[in-house]
């Protein structure tokens, strides 16, 4: 490592090679040299405007880089990492702040040095060090967990930084504790943080009080316009219509912003979701009105764009009808079979009705099984009628049985569909 840190030193400070002359590219260079008189130095006399978070954010790159590079542990590194701690008289460091944070291997030795570091520092007055002394206790990383320790660190810092609320917060909206949550998730917002505006938009969200949801998801994206999570919860109101007038457009605009923006794969799973959803719901709001060619536009792109199993069972219906299009056969059975195969229940009962019956599509028993059975496990009566006259007759490869076809039978007849309570009284109301 000492070997890294002297080839770098030669090549910027001895050498007329200069590296872009770029302060980021500086920073990332000095800023893990434990030699603090020549870094701190070299910074001020030729790099004045760089401020001590721009240090440690490249001292955090630093040490990234030669954990993945050379292989080494943290525990290899946490004497160099108090040194740059110290170096910035607890300025922010974000090496110390990840190792309390998250649980790593650390040695017993290790987590007392950053305890007592931490300590140390916090006595002479520094409100970054017990903030992370705060976070210490609250995760319980290097430190067994202690949350009323945790607050007595925390609670001094809360007008200063913005992760002091925000910790907290998390810890007791995770924990149930609403009322503690947006007393803390306030302080942050307070200060600009936008995660923590976000959180409380979350929260009056579950309390569904819309008007403030609104009021704080929109006071997010304006403290950190690239907070783009919030935009998909924004377009969940207009998308509904919770405390503000309904907007589809507006819902579709917003709810895509965070689609192609966001860098959590979980996000973009709901943002494609709920985008063939609006889409959806716009076109039979459209279908409704009477507007057939805007419908179809619109399911066409729910369906084709996003994979929307409803949309492709409109459709299939529009083409089924002729509304709007030519009616076309082929059409009908790939977007029912599209439909049915994304598991939307009147798709799989149409389907597996096809098979059975062999109209319009070739008859296949084993695939009619498939698709009804797949429909009656989503209790559609239909289907339960169909199964139950399955069993009772012992239809392809299916068990001939008196008690399934009597359960199905009963449970569509539970379901107060017409037909199976015919069936039930005909079939089954004498027989215990």
């Amino acid at each position: 490592m000492n070997l890294c840190y002297h080839s770098i030193l030669r090549k910027i400070i001895f050498s007329d090679d200069k590296i872009n002359n770029d302060s980021d590219s500086i920073i990332f260079l000095m800023s893990m040299k434990s030699l603090s008189a020549l870094r701190k130095n070299f910074i001020k006399e030729n790099y004045p405007y760089i401020d001590e978070e721009s240090i440690s954010k490249a001292s955090f790159s630093l040490f990234m880089e030669l954990l993945k590079d050379e292989q080494l542990s943290f525990n290899d590194v946490i004497d160099e990492a108090l040194k740059d701690a110290s170096y910035l008289s607890f300025g922010p460091s974000m090496v110390l702040d990840m190792l309390v944070t998250y649980t790593y291997d650390l040695t017993e030795e290790n987590k007392s040095k950053i305890l007592n570091f931490l300590e140390d520092y916090t006595n002479k007055g520094s409100k970054r060090a017990s903030l992370t002394l705060g976070k210490a206790y609250l995760y319980g990383s290097i430190v067994k967990q202690n949350i009323d320790k945790a607050k007595h660190y925390i609670n001094p810092t809360l007008n200063k930084f913005t992760d002091s609320g925000k910790v907290l917060s998390e810890y007791y909206f995770k924990n149930g504790d609403s009322d503690e949550a947006l007393k803390y998730a306030l302080k942050s917002s307070n200060l600009g943080d936008s995660s923590s505006s976000y959180n409380i938009g979350l929260h009056y969200v579950s309390k569904e009080d819309y008007l403030n949801s609104k009021k704080y998801f929109e006071l997010a994206i304006e403290q950190d316009p690239e907070n783009y999570d919030v935009y998909y919860d924004l377009g969940r109101l207009y998308a509904n219509g919770f405390g503000v007038k309904l907007d589809y457009d507006k819902a579709i605009e917003l709810v895509k912003k965070s689609y192609d923006n966001s860098q959590r794969k979980v996000m973009k799973n709901y943002a494609f979701e709920l985008l063939g959803i609006i889409y959806s719901n716009k076109a039979f709001y459209e279908y409704e009105a009477g507007n057939l060619e805007t419908a179809f536009i619109n399911y066409s792109i729910a369906a084709n764009s996003y994979n929307d199993a409803f949309s492709m069972y409109k459709l299939a219906k529009m083409y089924f009808n002729g509304e709007y299009v030519e009616k076309d056969d082929n059409k009908v059975i790939e977007l029912y079979k599209r439909s049915a195969n994304l598991g939307y229940v009147e798709s799989e009962f149409w389907l597996g009705s096809r098979y059975y019956s062999g109209k319009g599509i070739e008859k296949d028993n084993e695939l009619a099984v498939k698709f009804i059975s797949a429909a009656a496990n989503q209790n559609y009566p239909e289907a339960l009628i169909f199964m139950s006259f399955f069993h009772s007759e012992g239809f392809h490869t299916l068990e001939k049985n008196h008690k399934k076809a009597r359960e199905y039978m009963f449970k569509a007849k539970e379901l107060n569909n017409p037909m199976a309570i015919d069936y039930w009284n005909k079939l089954y109301k004498d027989n215990k």
